[in-house]
């Protein structure tokens, strides 16, 4: 396959040096641009050629010309910080590229990263411009679900129902979809589209080389009320092991709370939002690393915890509950509890510090080499090239 792409996104792009273009700021900007990244890759290596057009994303900053990867002519459009009217100014300078015209020569498909208003607009108009390119949304989640403090916040459930309205005006004119999870069709069927479910992929880019261990259990990612933070550190203070510390790394509305957590055991640290190279070599020393979603949460199933590649990647066990967002092939590869419940996440972690270390390490090396050898950027992008084919 041999074709020219647009790709339509917010990315922060790692260069070869793991510095990042834009600087990474916050968590979910790192997960989304480490999968963006792997699979622009492995399309480029399957002789494709990418375009990117992206954001400034929450921040302001000017237009700007930048390449990939040293040949591709790429735009970053102007930002406004202003929460008002960040949506509006990404619409408008979006479409000023679109409308100049030659950001859209010889172009074949067009891909937009996430089911976001600006994003959606410029899939319409690029229809509009030129019916012949194929548009493709990959939808990592559903935005309705996304916000899980929605309700805290006045107006913003009214403004979600009619914003989830314009969505889905806006989507009968994709002609197909990329879906992180097979239950994300639910909320698509209605258009009778094509579709794939490509959970994620593993970005090899840190060093996979074994390191020293160290006593604590890890939590990485965006620190959120509703993810099961409270239930897992009742659950750390009641666990026999008084060797093992529990350490946070991210941000979010719960850093407060963790950090006053922290002030009465000792054992609890909130490491804060660390370099992603650094982290990873973070997880590779843990013992354990958890995820402890409500898997009962209307939300999971719409949505692939991004972080699983990763955690398995560093070969240290992962220990998550039981999410339906998660395909059953993974669940070999994992330690499960059923729910999040403060007792259940304590049987979990009492369970798995009960191995040996021997029994860890070969557990979480037979999770390192299925992400390497199953969902890596060369079999999960060849997914996409197949799925483009098929459009024609």
């Amino acid at each position: 396959m041999n074709s020219n792409i647009l790709w339509i996104c917010s990315i922060a792009w790692m260069r070869n040096d793991n510095t990042y273009f834009p600087k990474a700021k916050y968590p979910e900007i790192v997960s989304g641009s480490a999968f963006q990244q792997a699979i622009i890759e492995g399309l480029e290596e399957q002789n494709n050629n990418i375009r990117i057009l992206s954001d400034c994303n929450m921040f302001s900053g000017k237009r700007l010309k930048w390449s990939h990867n040293g040949k591709s002519q790429d735009i970053r459009v102007a930002g406004n910080g202003n929460r008002f009217l960040r949506i509006p100014t990404k619409i408008i300078e979006l479409f000023k590229e679109i409308k100049k015209g030659n950001i859209l020569n010889d172009i074949d498909y067009v891909f937009a990263y996430e089911m976001h208003l600006p994003y959606l607009y410029c899939l319409n108009k690029i229809k509009k411009i030129n019916p012949k390119i194929k548009t493709v949304l990959i939808c990592p989640d559903l935005c309705i679900y996304s916000d899980l403090d929605i309700n805290k916040k006045p107006f913003k459930p009214f403004l979600k129902k009619i914003e989830n309205k314009v969505v889905k005006r806006l989507l009968k004119d994709v002609d197909g979809y990329i879906l992180f999870t097979e239950q994300m069709q639910e909320y698509f069927s209605e258009f009778n589209k094509p579709y794939i479910v490509v959970e994620g992929v593993y970005r090899d880019k840190y060093s996979l080389t074994p390191t020293t261990k160290k006593h604590f259990i890890m939590h990485a990612g965006s620190l959120h009320y509703n993810i099961g933070i409270e239930e897992l550190i009742s659950a750390f203070e009641q666990i026999s092991n008084q060797t093992e510390e529990l350490w946070f790394f991210g941000s979010g509305a719960m850093d407060q709370y963790i950090k006053e957590k922290a002030k009465t055991n000792k054992r609890i640290k909130h490491m804060g939002f660390v370099d992603p190279q650094q982290l990873f070599e973070y997880e590779k020393q843990a013992t354990l690393l958890v995820n402890v979603r409500d898997p009962n949460a209307e939300y999971t199933k719409y949505s692939f915890p991004s972080k699983t590649f990763e955690y398995m990647a560093s070969g240290t066990p992962f220990l998550t509950t039981d999410l339906p967002g998660i395909p059953i092939e993974y669940k070999d590869y994992l330690f499960t509890i059923e729910n999040n419940s403060v007792d259940v996440i304590k049987a979990g972690l009492e369970r798995a510090l009960t191995l040996s270390d021997q029994e860890r390490e070969k557990f979480g090396a037979k999770a390192q080499n299925f992400v390497l050898t199953q969902k890596n950027k060369y079999i999960q992008s060849k997914k996409f090239s197949d799925f483009l084919i098929n459009l024609d």
